[in-house]
């Protein structure tokens, strides 16, 4: 599938990461259907979902129950106004990654095809992004807090030290695209 590539949108002083993240991966698997309207209307439905959660998540950020609920209510809204579903999966979930690299590979035989993955980054970011890519070199990144990209070399899955960045990869929902019947 082709994607029309956006600037992505972005946030302000908020933990409102994961709302942003999904938002940013629906523009992706959307590609020209995600006008600046819907997109607005998209994140009206998608803070509403989080309910009696969201001054927390303001303040504190989103965790996996929470995206779980906006992602569902993405879902929701991509039937209704973008002509498509989406579909979550959580494939490493339960899985422990000695290194980075098992990891990453692993990803990117998932977003290889028309499939993007919103990960949860841990120090010094504590932040939800998109995935959008995967080089030889890079993470591609669709993000709210206008990161590009994040070099493979600096990735760790346990404490980050000086520059890594560590990834929570059990926080990890790969996002697809499905047709409607």
């Amino acid at each position: 599938m082709a994607r029309v590539w956006r600037e992505p949108y972005t946030q302000g002083l908020d933990g409102l990461c994961g709302v942003y993240s999904v938002i940013n991966a629906t523009q992706l698997l959307f590609p020209g259907a995600l006008t600046v309207a819907r997109a607005e209307d998209m994140f009206d439905v998608l803070v509403k979902s989080l309910g009696d959660g969201l001054l927390a998540a303001v303040t504190d950020g989103l965790g996996i129950p929470e995206m779980r609920r906006l992602i569902d209510a993405a879902d929701i809204f991509a039937r209704k106004h973008l002509n498509g579903a989406l579909t979550r999966r959580e494939p490493y979930r339960r899985t422990k990654f000695a290194r980075p690299a098992a990891f990453v590979a692993a990803l990117q035989r998932d977003v290889e095809g028309a499939s993007v993955a919103v990960i949860g980054l841990g120090a010094p970011y504590e932040h939800w992004t998109v995935v959008e890519k995967i080089t030889p070199k890079t993470l591609k990144l669709a993000d709210s807090l206008e990161m590009k990209t994040v070099a493979r070399a600096r990735l760790t899955v346990g404490t980050a030290r000086g520059a890594q960045v560590r990834i929570d990869t059990g926080h990890t929902f790969i996002l697809s695209r499905e047709a409607l019947p």
